[in-house]
């Protein structure tokens, strides 16, 4: 084995290493090809990069939706819940818009049809 120059040629050696001493099951190295980032222009090389990069740009890889989810299921249960309205954080929001509307209604609002109140 020649000597790595790059992160990219010493990532590859360690998987070729990875998967010549450990015995079939036992990890899945995820391999990955090195690309430059759309979002902040840096070079991820390696599924530990991707996950910073992720983390600090708040992003996802859009992988992630497909039905061969490699994700943290429960976050993507978090995110679709998040979307859809049903996190409860969502839930907490919309009780508290209702308790709103009803107090105002007790203390006499009333709504003028065809005109929206500003938020």
């Amino acid at each position: 084995m020649a000597v790595a120059k790059t992160k990219e040629e010493r990532a590859a050696n360690m998987r070729e290493i990875l998967q010549s001493r450990t015995p079939p099951g036992m990890i899945k190295p995820r391999t990955m090809e090195a690309f430059k980032s759309h979002v902040d222009g840096t070079v991820v090389t390696n599924q530990g990069e991707l996950e910073e990069h992720n983390r600090r740009n708040d992003v996802i890889d859009a992988r992630e939706w497909g039905n061969d989810s490699y994700c943290d299921t429960d976050a993507k249960k978090e995110r679709e819940a998040r979307i859809q309205g049903t996190s409860q954080k969502e839930i907490k929001k919309r009780h508290q818009d209702v308790v709103e509307a009803v107090q105002k209604v007790e203390q006499g609002y009333k709504p003028i049809i065809g005109q929206q109140e500003e938020v």
